[in-house]
């Protein structure tokens, strides 16, 4: 049973792969949904009229989604730890974004790159993941991760509304960096960790 259903859940989580791929989704998600719930709060705050914060956050979806075309391109050409520090560097960018200013343009600005870093973060880390788990043990490793980062996004969410009460956008912002800092680690010494051991690390 146990060679028909592969390692245990316990033995694939403790693979540096899996911890890295499931760090990098789960702070990309929970960053990304962090900011982009508290977004039409603060442009409310901010005296922006309701067409805008609309603008915005379509555009946010737009650059969410449509880089998916090529993504796996990219990953395939320039390899996928470098996808995902990009991705990571990307929702980085939007943060020093956002504290800039409070006008319509630093808002559009901001969710439009955090939406790319995402899906740069988010795709590598799931194509990453694919690389800690054989065929058999896809379902169980999938689930895991899924509770571990959607877990973590639901917290984000809920808390979204009481942050930006008792912090502000600003603090909400600078409270995003020391997580994308610690991804961009974690992924940048599984990069070193490959590199040193001169292949991929996979089951």
């Amino acid at each position: 049973e146990k060679q028909a259903g592969g390692r245990s859940i316990g033995q694939i989580m403790r693979q540096p792969v899996f911890i890295v791929a499931t760090l990098c989704a789960m702070i990309g998600q929970a960053v990304m949904n962090l900011l982009m719930t508290s977004t039409p709060l603060a442009m409310h705050h901010a005296s922006h009229i309701f067409s805008s914060t609309a603008l915005v956050i379509e555009w946010h979806i737009f650059f969410m989604y449509a880089p998916g075309f090529f993504t796996g391109s990219i990953i395939a050409r320039v390899g996928v730890i470098k996808v995902i520090a990009a991705g990571i560097a990307l929702q980085a960018i939007s943060v020093v974004i956002a504290l800039s200013g409070t006008e319509v343009i630093n808002f559009w600005a901001a969710m439009a790159l955090l939406g790319l870093g995402w899906n740069f973060a988010f795709t590598g880390s799931t194509n990453l993941l694919t690389e800690s788990h054989t065929p058999a043990e896809r379902a169980k490793t999938q689930a895991a991760t899924n509770f571990i980062i959607f877990s973590m996004v639901a917290i984000g969410s809920l808390s979204s509304g009481a942050l930006m009460h008792a912090f502000g956008w600003n603090w909400v912002n600078i409270g995003a960096l020391p997580l994308l800092l610690l991804s961009l680690i974690a992924a940048l010494w599984l990069g070193w960790k490959r590199r040193s051991a001169g292949a991929p690390i996979s089951p």
